[in-house]
Formats: C-alpha cells, sequence, structure tokens
C-alpha cells in the first residue's frame, strides 16, 4: 500500500465512525509519514472537491470522491501476492472446496 494510500484509508475509517474534521498533523502522527506529504494528498483532494481546507483543519465533503479518487489511482496487480490458473469448470471446482458461510455462499 503506498503511503497517500493510507491518508486516504485514514480519513475513509475517521469518516465511518462519523468524523468529518482531521487536522494534517493527526494524520501525520497516525500514518507515520511527513507533513508534507499529507499536505500533497491534502490538496489533491481539494483540487477534486472532496474536502473542504480551513486554518487549523479541513472538513470531508465528499467521502466517495475521495474513495473513487484512491480507486481510479489504485494498481491492484502490485497487491496480488499470487495467481493460479484452473482448467476446471467453477461449479467443479466448487464443490471440492470446503464449506464455508459466506455472503457468496449464503446467495447462491
Amino acid at each position: 500500500m503506498k503511503v497517500k494510500e493510507r491518508i486516504y484509508r485514514e480519513i475513509l475509517i475517521g469518516v465511518l465512525s462519523k468524523r468529518r474534521s482531521f487536522t494534517q498533523l493527526e494524520l501525520s502522527k497516525t500514518c507515520d509519514v511527513s507533513l508534507g506529504l499529507v499536505n500533497k494528498a491534502i490538496k489533491e483532494l481539494k483540487e477534486i472537491g472532496a474536502v473542504d481546507v480551513g486554518l487549523r483543519q479541513f472538513r470531508v465533503i465528499d467521502p466517495s470522491k475521495i474513495l473513487l479518487n484512491w480507486a481510479a489511482k489504485r494498481n491492484l496487480k502490485k497487491d496480488i501476492s499470487a495467481s493460479y490458473n484452473i482448467n476446471m469448470p467453477i461449479t467443479e471446482l466448487e464443490k471440492e472446496m470446503p464449506f464455508i458461510l459466506t455472503a457468496y455462499s449464503g446467495w447462491r
């Protein structure tokens, strides 16, 4: 995960816990990054209209814009640790796997 992604993640986790205001110093300490890097990330979010920057803090206006910005720039290939190619139908593969209740298996 890139450093900016840690900043975005911390902001979005805060929004999920009903926080809307953050300080750059707080994010810098929480994410263990420099203030300059937090400042660059916040400027980028301000340009797309996701945050409103005040004197001492910034306020999240639209968390979905932060998420979309993150998703558009993220390189998922770097996050994949292993990939496999199995030449068999999905239904046969599912029959051979152990049964674990998940949202997908509950839907099927």
